[in-house]
C-alpha cells in the first residue's frame, strides 16, 4: 500500500485515544486489502461542504482522478468522526491525482479543521485538550509513525516544549520548502502549518499534477484501461454502486462533486440517470437587471448586472428597487434562491418569499421573474444602524438550479432563528459558501450571480 494519511481520534472527556483512521489510494480494479473500505463520499464532518469547497479550489484535479480513496481504521468497532479529520481527508483526496514529493515509508499523521472564507481555504486549530492527547500518543515509542502535520495555532509554547523534550523536531512549511529535513537522525517531526499555508503545504508534499500526454502515457493508459475493463463488471456492479435517487439526493444536498463522481460511475443507465445527466449538462444563462427608482423621482433606472453601473451603485433607505431575472431559454422547472446579506451580518431571503407569493419551483412560463411583481411593491433598505452611520456593503446572491437546494434552505432556516451573533455569523458564512460552491463545481445547469452595492 502507498503512504497513508492518518487522523488520530480521541475522546478528550475520557482522556482516551481510540486509534487512527488511515486514508490512502489504490488503482481502479485493485483488490481492497483486509479491513479497507472505499470512501465514495466526503466524511460527514460538521463542515463537510467547506471541506469539499476547499478541494474544488486547491485540488480540483483530484475529482477527475482514476485512483480510488480507501480507508482502514485501527479499531473498526469504534466510530471515528469529527472535523479534526479534515486535513487528512484533504491530503488523501489530493493524493488521488498527484505523486508524493516526500519519501516516507510509514504513515503521516494529520489533524486540523479546514474552512473557507471569502473563497480562500484556511487551516483552523483543533480542540486544545484533544490535541495534547493526540500529541502524547504520536510521540509515544509504541507509535512507529514519524511525521505529524498540525495547525501552527496548536503549537503553543507548551506543545513545542513537550515535543522537543521527547526528542521530536518542530518544522514549519517554509523551512521544509527551504530544504529542512523531516525525521532527521530517525527522530519524529511535527510539521506546523499556518492558517493560509494550505497551497504551500500541497507544494511541499506533492508533485504538480500532470496531464497524461505522449506515447508512453497513451500505452500506460491503454494498459490501465484493459485492467479497468476486466474489473468493470465487478466494480460497477457492486451493491453500493450509485443509483439515480442517491445522485439526485447528493445534488439536492449540495454535495455536487460527489454527485459528479457518482454519475461518472454509472454504466447501466436508466431513464432517470439519463434525465439527471441531461439536466447537469443543460446550459443555464441568466441575466439580472436592477430597476431602481430614486427617492422623489418618477423615472426608473435599469442597471445591468454585472456592469460598471452596478459596480458603482449606491442606494439609501429612501430609494426603491426591483430585481428582473431573465433567460433566453427558460428551463422546464427551476428552483430560484435570492438572498441579500449586509455587512453588519443581517440576511434576508428575497426568493422564495411568502409575502409576495414567490414560490419554488418556477415553471418555464413564469419567466422573466420580476421581484417583487406589481406597480406598488418594491424592495427597499432599512435605515442604517448607528454603528454603520457611514454606510455599509450590501450583497445580493442569486442562484438558479434544476434541483431544490435542501442544504441552503436548511442553513437559512437556522440563520433566521439564531439569536447568538457569532453563531449567526458562522451560519451566514456557510450559506455564502454553499451558494458560491455551485458556481465553482462546473455543472452547466447551475447559474449563480452576485451583485454588490453600497448602502449609504
Amino acid at each position: 500500500m502507498p503512504t497513508h494519511f492518518a487522523y488520530p481520534n480521541v475522546l478528550p472527556r475520557e482522556d482516551l485515544f481510540i486509534g487512527c483512521g488511515r486514508y490512502t489510494v489504490i488503482l481502479p480494479g485493485q483488490a481492497l486489502g483486509d479491513g479497507y473500505r472505499e470512501v465514495a463520499e466526503t466524511p460527514n464532518t460538521p463542515n463537510r461542504t467547506q471541506l469539499e469547497y476547499a478541494l474544488q479550489i486547491l485540488s480540483p484535479d483530484s475529482y477527475d482522478a482514476d485512483r480510488l480513496l480507501v480507508e482502514k481504521q485501527d479499531d473498526p468497532k469504534r466510530r471515528y468522526r469529527g472535523n479534526s479529520l479534515d486535513l487528512a481527508y484533504f491530503l488523501a483526496h489530493t493524493y488521488k491525482s498527484r505523486e508524493m514529493n516526500l519519501r516516507i515509508s510509514d504513515d503521516i499523521w494529520c489533524t486540523g479543521v479546514i474552512e473557507v472564507k471569502d473563497g480562500t481555504p484556511f487551516l483552523r486549530k483543533v480542540d486544545a485538550t484533544g490535541f495534547r492527547l493526540k500529541m502524547s500518543h504520536f510521540l509515544s515509542p509504541a507509535n512507529p509513525d514519524s511525521v505529524f502535520i498540525v495547525p501552527a495555532a496548536n503549537m503553543q509554547k507548551e506543545s513545542v516544549e513537550t515535543a522537543t523534550a521527547r526528542g521530536a523536531g518542530v518544522v514549519s512549511v517554509r523551512q521544509l520548502a527551504d530544504g529542512a529535513d523531516l525525521c532527521r537522525d530517525g527522530a519524529k517531526t511535527i510539521l506546523k502549518v499556518l492558517p493560509g499555508e494550505l497551497p504551500a503545504l500541497l507544494s511541499v508534499i506533492f508533485q504538480p499534477c500532470r496531464r497524461k500526454t505522449g506515447r508512453k502515457k497513451w500505452i500506460a493508459g491503454a494498459l490501465a484501461g484493459l485492467a479497468c475493463l476486466l474489473a468493470g463488471l465487478w466494480f460497477f456492479g457492486r451493491p453500493d454502486a450509485p443509483d439515480a435517487a442517491k445522485i439526485e439526493q447528493l445534488l439536492q444536498n449540495g454535495q455536487l462533486s460527489a454527485a459528479k463522481q457518482a454519475i461518472a460511475r454509472v454504466r447501466n443507465n436508466s431513464p432517470m440517470t439519463e434525465k439527471i445527466r441531461a439536466l447537469m449538462n443543460r446550459s443555464c444563462d441568466i441575466e439580472l437587471t436592477m430597476a431602481v427608482q430614486r427617492a422623489g423621482q418618477a423615472a426608473v433606472e435599469k442597471i445591468q448586472v454585472p456592469s460598471e453601473a452596478s459596480a458603482n451603485l449606491s442606494l439609501s433607505n429612501e430609494d426603491d428597487y426591483r430585481l428582473v431575472i431573465s433567460t433566453a431559454d427558460p428551463p422546464e422547472k427551476a428552483y430560484v434562491y435570492i438572498f441579500q446579506i449586509d455587512q453588519s451580518g443581517r440576511a434576508y431571503c428575497v426568493f422564495p418569499n411568502v409575502k409576495w407569493k414567490l414560490e419554488n419551483p418556477v415553471e418555464a412560463g413564469q419567466w422573466p421573474l420580476v421581484i417583487p411583481e406589481g406597480g406598488e411593491e418594491w424592495l427597499f433598505l432599512d435605515q442604517l444602524p448607528a454603528a454603520w452611520k457611514d454606510g455599509m456593503k450590501e450583497t445580493i446572491h442569486l442562484l438558479v438550479s434544476p434541483w431544490r437546494a435542501n442544504d441552503i434552505e436548511s442553513i437559512f432556516n437556522k440563520v433566521d432563528t439564531e439569536t447568538d451573533r457569532n453563531a449567526r455569523k458562522r451560519l451566514i458564512e456557510k450559506l455564502k459558501n454553499q451558494l458560491i460552491v455551485r458556481k465553482k463545481t462546473g455543472i452547466s445547469s447551475l447559474a449563480y450571480l452576485k451583485v454588490k452595492f453600497f448602502h449609504k
